[in-house]
């Protein structure tokens, strides 16, 4: 074939295609539908990226696959209209058998009409992605407010690796169809359904086999400005069969292609289409087995490394030498690791981990060169001779890059399982273990880049393995002018070829993580503690406008660290490097939790998604002038700014997750049953007294369904709007996720022993954040702030670099003057916590005879109605100038009512009692009289706490709830509504796939009204509700049913001991005019938000006893709130169930109903 004659095919084409009218709408189509998603995401990151440091990959700077994916998919549509009817438009157009006799063959033909109907829409795609590109080059340049410029590198992958093969593949199988085929509308339907079929199979591709099967990039990576990639090998491999396919296809076409041709020409077609169809086939199966084969080897040394788990006596006490990295190319050790083992007696081998691409040049023990050592796998086990010492020292020199496959060896998320979805999600987490690119590096612990004792397989499960911690004295060698980041301090020893950095921390340290590239940086001291920013040169640009924060942020670093100090706690490093990371460099870890790998010793990582893109300007430039001109105030506005920014992160690259927690984790940890528990509660504390604020990470949460989409959601909304002030919002994720009814029930059931942290990772970890939290503000609500960071500074003075057991723990914390067992009782190994019930409310007015000033005395009981003890504080009062005024903690002890009295000049509309960890699951409200004529007056003042002899239950009655055991209900079958749509597609717009919330075993109505998928005012199923005037011991809820079925019905079923009359009473909670709200979407684009409130649907009531029937009627609208008289009944002793059913529309609510013996009248 000639270039000439294939050009001159094309031309011709491009020529008879521009004359259709369908050329121009699909290409118009397309056009609007890539240009919508563009703008969508650039006024999502203009308006949103200042809320949430995760709101960075929303925007458009990489979002190519996003925006690429959209226009492939509309232009693939394109080249099937047009490439459809390739022969009958010929006919049509009076040509074709002028076209039958022109000197080309059949391949030539097709392949230049293909060419053509291609280039006449890759020309507007790529005219439209270079425009996006250029408009955001522009706005950046100019700060214009709105647009940003995509990653450059990745659009020229998408337009080099992704449109043009797309589009030529199925062009030529559009053409192979349509020969095959002859009826248009018959293509037509056939190459719709194999495109909406291929893009609905690859939403099922597992993450793991993305790169193999997509014919597009950015599935399995992020795109990166500052560490950009063009291609990798599975791209490439990918492509070449995808080419020969379109060879293959385009083969057969010329064969079947009703034009004349030579038999020799259509044979040799034949048998080459056939080939190269029959190759690419081959080549993707062999790529494909490649990606399972990956898995199955790092599934094989999981299975190694995790039967030496527990195996090993290795101690390293010090690591020494010379790391030489050469970007891109490889990384030299040169180290001397000082041993010793863990017990006293001598070690039969000292075991170590290495990324298994290392190759070992030399290994000298002891000073003396050996080979007698083994090192397969990841795994290097070097025999001790000297059995009479325990110690040894031990050289090792190797070379290699490191496999990024070995990496997290005991991460609980399995890539197979992983659907698209969940992929989509992980994706944002980054995908990539480490960073080894020519102008960035970043090494992770994760990857065993550096020697660790023992086995790779968990070194975070500190129940079954004590963490080593280890002193180092490092010489970094990297490219000239580059800057590293490590543990500590750095210092300059050479900068002539190359530069060299040494690191010498002065405490140990128990991982050792590199950063290291050409960075803009900025730094400034506080009290003999370096604080630096390390950021890429490219997204310098925000420094300037984050200038004004800087008087501001040093202040509060200076409180922080005041604070640090008094308590006796220091940073444990006299460096903190703040440096900017790929995007592709993922930020959860192995191990159970899976938790942020972003906070190594000596550094804090920060995505290039967030700070350094994020548009800060937006949220100053919308503030009031007044803001804007007082240096003060915008200095102290840009601060809270950044707090709130950092606080909403929900992708593990928050400073404020970890650093106050690493204060103490970094210098030692617990070890021994409970020790999660342990180190969390520590850690909470130490954060907590330090820093004041709070974070939230879970990469659990994030790939349940469709949970990052909601997330995004969630900052979204929070973000800004045309002509409106930025708002600072904190979406308190960590709250949201922990404090639902799934994980009160699992709290409160088990002891923090035993957490199934394995299996039930996800509600383990929010559980272990509801109830620890709980506890860490007990104890620093009732014990001396001193005594807690003098706990704190002797726990890490007696076993820094060491371990200690539940028992250290606690004796410390008694030394330092907090007693743990008798504030938090067996906390650990107990599911029993306290349960309180408030009661007989009054309120009266002092008498005071030497004064005209009014005092009020509200009293009130609480009783702690379980078996053990528990603490709380009263707030009282209402909105104004004193505002609430809290009480310090107080114990109720086990079984034991208080009479609780508050004396106050303000009238106090309101009393709330607040627990720490009880079976209330919140705060209590106590009613009091709200009326100032109604209250009497009295001349007994009470003491604030008095033991008082009272008891809850009233033996007479018999009450039945909704969350008691003989409480039941019978609702439709609609419980969701399945989608037609594929899940991608439903995803996309905006559909939901969490689990939905159950509470007590039945939907939490504001999890299913709030969760897309349902609008629950249609529904006829039962949901539970909270309702402060509800009927409850510890909780006061509800159940509610909006759209009465034939099957609709509750049932309160109990046991009556005694024959005679009783009478029957039924709560209702005062809910006559609250209003509901429903959120749903339908999955195609929109969310539909409503609210209303009701009319209560008129009710019958059976009472069904022994083989006996009563029926009445009641009218819920017209009752009152409260209890409510309904009648007495012969009964006779068993059990009876009381039946409820709706008998007009309107909502259908159960609450409770009491059963009392009626008393003879004399």
């Amino acid at each position: 074939m000639r270039v000439s004659k294939l050009w001159s095919i094309a031309c011709a084409e491009i020529r008879s295609c521009r004359r259709l009218a369908r050329t121009w709408v699909m290409a118009a189509v397309a056009v609007i539908c890539g240009s919508f998603v563009w703008l969508v995401q650039s006024f999502t990151h203009m308006f949103g990226s200042y809320v949430s440091a995760s709101a960075g990959t929303l925007g458009p700077h990489f979002a190519i696959s996003q925006i690429g994916r959209m226009t492939l998919l509309t232009f693939t549509f394109g080249i099937v209209f047009l490439a459809f009817d390739i022969r009958q438009r010929d006919v049509r157009d009076r040509i074709g058998a002028t076209i039958d006799v022109r000197p080309m063959t059949n391949l030539e033909l097709i392949t230049g009409r293909l060419f053509g109907i291609v280039f006449l829409f890759a020309v507007p795609a790529m005219t439209l992605i270079v425009l996006m590109c250029g408009f955001g080059l522009i706005a950046e340049v100019f700060n214009f407010g709105f647009g940003s410029v995509i990653e450059p590198v990745s659009v020229v992958a998408f337009l080099f690796w992704d449109l043009l093969p797309n589009l030529l593949f199925w062009g030529s199988l559009t053409m192979l169809v349509a020969v095959i085929v002859r009826f248009r509308m018959l293509v037509v339907l056939i190459m719709l359904v194999l495109v909406f079929g291929y893009y609905y199979l690859s939403s099922q591709i597992p993450f793991f086999l993305a790169s193999a099967l997509a014919t597009y990039t950015g599935l399995d990576s992020l795109p990166s400005a500052i560490a950009p990639q063009f291609f990798n090998t599975d791209i490439v491999f990918n492509r070449l069969y995808v080419i020969l396919l379109t060879i293959g296809m385009l083969g057969l076409t010329s064969v079947l292609y009703p034009r004349q041709a030579k038999l020799q020409e259509r044979q040799f077609f034949a048998i080459t289409g056939s080939s190269a169809i029959v190759i690419a086939i081959f080549g993707i199966y062999a790529l494909v087995n490649s990606k399972l084969l990956e898995l199955e080897q790092v599934e094989e040394w999981a299975l190694l490394h995790k039967q030496f788990q527990t195996h090993s006596d290795t101690n390293i006490e010090s690591i020494s030498g010379e790391v030489e990295i050469f970007p891109g190319r490889s990384i030299r050790l040169d180290l001397v690791l000082s041993v010793s083992s863990v017990t006293s007696d001598p070690v039969d081998i000292w075991l170590f981990s290495l990324n298994h691409r290392y190759k070992i040049d030399t290994l000298e023990l002891n000073g003396e060169e050996t080979k007698d050592y083994d090192f397969e796998d990841g795994l290097l086990s070097v025999p001790n001779h000297n059995m009479g010492t325990t110690g040894a020292e031990i050289r090792i020199v190797a070379k290699g890059v490191p496999d990024p496959m070995f990496a997290y060896l005991d991460s609980s998320l399995s890539w197979k399982d992983m659907n698209y979805v969940q992929a989509l999600a992980a994706r944002q987490f980054g995908t990539k273990s480490y960073i080894f690119h020519p102008g960035f590096v970043v090494l992770v612990p994760g990857v065993s880049w550096f020697p660790s004792s023992g086995s790779a397989y968990g070194q975070s499960n500190l129940e079954s393995r004590p963490q080593d911690f280890y002193h180092v004295d490092l010489h970094v060698t990297v490219p000239k002018n580059w800057i590293v980041a490590g543990p500590g301090s750095r210092t300059l020893t050479d900068e002539k070829k190359r530069t060299q950095y040494r690191f010498k921390p002065k405490n140990p340290v128990s991982e050792v993580a590199l950063v290291a590239s050409n960075f803009e940086r900025r730094s400034f001291t506080i009290e003999d503690t370096k604080f630096e920013l390390l950021i890429s040169k490219k997204h310098a640009k925000n420094l300037k406008l984050l200038e004004p924060v800087v008087p501001a942020l040093k202040e509060w670093i200076e409180e922080r660290m005041t604070q640090a100090r008094k308590l006796g706690i220091s940073y444990p490093y006299d460096t903190l490097s703040f440096v900017e990371v790929p995007l592709p460099l993922r930020t959860y870890g192995g191990g159970w939790k899976m938790d942020s790998v972003y906070s190594p010793p000596g550094i804090q990582m920060i995505r290039e998604s967030g700070l350094p893109i994020a548009r800060f300007d937006y949220a100053i430039n919308s503030q009031d002038a007044e803001l804007t001109e007082d240096e003060e105030k915008l200095s102290a506005f840009v601060l809270q700014l950044l707090l709130a920014f950092f606080e909403n992160d929900f992708e593990g690259g928050s400073p404020l997750l970890n650093l106050g927690r690493n204060l103490v984790s970094h210098q030692t940890k617990p070890s021994g049953s409970g020790a999660v528990a342990i180190e969390y509660l520590v850690g909470e504390i130490a954060n907590e007294l330090v820093m004041g604020t709070d974070g939230y990470f879970s990469i659990h949460t994030a790939l349940e369904g469709n949970r990052v989409s909601d997330l995004r959601t969630s900052v979204m909304w929070a973000g800004g709007d045309f002509g409106a002030k930025a708002r600072l919002e904190k979406l308190e994720f960590r709250k949201r996720f922990s404090n639902r009814p799934s994980i009160w029930e699992k709290a409160i059931g088990t002891p923090l022993t035993s957490f199934d942290l394995e299996q039930d990772t996800m509600n383990s970890y929010h559980a272990l954040i509801l109830k620890v939290d709980a506890l860490k503000n007990l104890v620093l609500d009732v014990a001396d702030e001193n005594d807690v960071g003098s706990f704190l500074r002797d726990l890490i003075a007696q076993y820094r670099g060491g371990n200690y057991t539940e028992e250290d723990l606690h004796n410390t914390a008694l030394n330092a003057g907090v007693d743990f067992r008798d504030l938090l009782g067996n906390w650990l190994h107990s599911a029993e916590i306290p349960g309180f019930v408030v009661a007989e409310p009054n309120l009266e007015r002092l008498e005071n005879p030497d004064s005209d000033e009014v005092v009020y005395q509200s009293s009130f009981f609480i009783r702690n109605d379980e078996t053990v003890d528990g603490f709380v504080t009263v707030s009282s009062g209402e909105e104004g100038e004193l505002g609430f005024q809290k009480s310090t903690p107080f114990r109720v002890p086990s079984k034991t009512t208080l009479q609780i009295a508050i004396q106050t000049i303000d009238h106090p509309r309101q009393v709330l009692v607040h627990p720490y960890f009880s079976h209330n699951r919140g705060l209590l409200r106590v009613n009091i009289v709200e009326h100032d004529d109604e209250i009497p007056l009295t001349s007994v003042s009470l003491p604030h706490i008095t033991e008082v002899d009272w008891i809850l239950h009233n033996e007479d009655s018999i009450i039945v709830d909704d969350l008691d055991a003989g409480f039941s209900v019978i609702g439709g079958a609609d419980a969701i509504n399945n989608s037609l749509f594929p899940k991608w597609v439903k995803y996309l717009f905006g559909g939901y796939d969490a689990e939905l919330e159950t509470d007590h075993g039945l939907l939490e109505l504001n999890s299913a009204a709030d969760s897309l998928d349902k609008n629950v005012f249609e529904s006829v199923l039962w949901y539970r509700d909270s309702e402060a005037s509800s009927f409850g011991r510890y909780r006061h809820t509800y159940v509610i049913n909006f759209q009465r079925a034939e099957q609709t019905e509750l049932t309160y079923s109990q046991y009556i001991p005694t024959p005679g009359k009783w009478k029957l009473e039924i709560h209702m909670p005062a809910i006559k005019r609250k209003r509901y709200t429903s959120t749903h979407s339908p999955g195609l684009g929109s969310i539909f938000w409503m609210q209303s409130s009701f009319r209560l649907a008129n009710v019958q009531l059976e009472i069904k006893n022994l083989g006996l029937s009563n029926t009445i009627e009641f009218k819920p609208q017209e009752a009152k709130s409260g209890w409510n008289d309904l009648g007495l009944f012969d009964l006779e002793a068993g059990t009876v169930d009381v039946v409820l059913t709706p008998l007009s529309e309107g909502n259908t609510i159960g609450d409770a109903i009491r059963w009392t013996m009626a008393k003879e009248e004399n």
